[in-house]
């Protein structure tokens, strides 16, 4: 892989490891004051990624 590609797919995976430790520190807070939801995904940001879970399992449930 030639060096200014490498770089550029390191500069790409630290926006997101960024942002998931901005998510994760936001949801650390949340847990410590007790509110947390239900479970491992930010329901504030992530509500997508919750969507396309649900969807999957309604499929794989044979719902529609």
């Amino acid at each position: 892989m030639p060096p200014a590609r490498r770089a550029e797919d390191v500069a790409a995976t630290m926006v997101v490891v960024e942002q998931d430790l901005t998510m994760c520190e936001s949801m650390q807070g949340t847990y410590d004051a007790g509110l947390s939801a239900d479970g491992a995904l930010s329901t504030e940001h992530e509500s997508g990624v919750a969507h396309v879970h649900q969807l999957v399992l309604a499929a794989l449930a044979g719902r529609r």
